[in-house]
């Protein structure tokens, strides 16, 4: 929460989406879940390098793609072809 609270406070808008540190949302899911909700976050990503697709199946566990400097957004999302689950 506390870390939540400094990025608002510098940022001056709402953080309501948290971002797993790499990727991984830990060996117990239950728990880190509840204490994102615990501290405000409505959704969390994970970094598993896919799309998301609507209805959400849990929005603590969305998936993102690595963007850098060098990053090429248009071939990232047309590398592979999209498959639903």
């Amino acid at each position: 929460m506390q870390s939540r609270a400094v990025l608002e406070d510098g940022l001056g808008e709402p953080v309501e989406v948290f971002s797993y540190p790499y990727g991984d949302a830990g060996a117990n899911f239950e728990v880190v879940r509840d204490a994102l909700r615990r501290a405000g976050y409505w959704a969390a990503c994970l970094y598993g390098d896919g799309p998301n697709f609507s209805p959400i199946a849990d929005p603590y566990r969305l998936e993102r793609v690595a963007m850098g400097p060098d990053a090429d957004l248009h071939a990232e999302l047309n590398r592979t072809p999209l498959k639903r689950p």
